[in-house]
């Protein structure tokens, strides 16, 4: 469920940020300091996907 506020939008962070979107994003830096795989539908940041595509091309 996400909250909105008083104008009826969802609420943010203080950097703009969807809160499920900081839960993603603590989850996939948690998967990376553990040193574990990240599969290729597993969500990531987009600057990252973009840096892992244009290394793999």
């Amino acid at each position: 469920m996400t909250t909105t506020d008083s104008a009826g939008a969802p609420s943010r962070d203080t950097e703009g940020t969807p809160p499920a979107e900081n839960a993603l994003r603590e989850h996939f830096e948690a998967t990376i300091a553990r040193d574990q795989r990240i599969e290729p539908r597993d969500w990531m940041p987009e600057g990252y996907r973009r840096t892992l595509v244009r290394q793999i091309a």
